[in-house]
């Protein structure tokens, strides 16, 4: 993953913040395991500038919480039943929800990822990556950077893989 600024070095979106009055970084969580969700909350609970303010089990139920709790920060499954990651940020884009995507998926690879970015995510990881890294990830989303890979940004910017989100997942 990509473009966090180098340890130590700070830029104009950095000074950007949170939302809420304790000054932390409100991060909705949307993924329908309920392990995951556990799991992410347990971890997220732990960083002193991290709040979960709510969890969500599918697409709809997702795009509804960031629409009343305007969380900072989305984490957000693609592949959820009912309605998928991708409609889920269509719909928060439909409803002016001004929270950050961050995909949170199994599925790194450009064709399942580019339709997110392109329906508004900021960047996504991978469900294996490192705590640390995950922490990370949703200061940088929080702060305004983007995150993507090579892969995904060489086909967004030749525009490869799907063009619209059905059924992206």
């Amino acid at each position: 993953m990509d473009v966090l600024p180098e340890e130590g070095t700070r830029t104009a979106a950095d000074a950007v913040t949170p939302a809420s009055a304790s000054g932390k970084i409100k991060v909705l969580i949307a993924d329908d395991h309920p392990m995951v969700r556990q799991g992410l909350r347990v971890f997220l609970e732990l960083q002193p500038d991290i709040e979960v303010v709510g969890e969500a089990a599918d697409g709809a139920q997702a795009a509804r919480l960031a629409q009343e709790l305007q969380p900072d920060v989305v984490l957000l499954d693609l592949v959820m039943p009912g309605t998928d990651g991708v409609t889920a940020i269509e719909l928060m884009a439909e409803a002016a929800v001004d929270s950050r995507v961050l995909i949170v998926t199994s599925f790194g690879e450009h064709r399942t990822v580019v339709p997110a970015i392109r329906a508004g995510a900021r960047g996504y990881v991978s469900k294996d990556v490192e705590p640390s890294a995950l922490a990370a990830a949703i200061r940088a989303v929080a702060a305004g950077h983007v995150l993507l890979g090579p892969e995904v940004a060489a086909a967004l910017l030749s525009g490869d893989g799907p063009q619209s989100s059905g059924g992206a997942g």
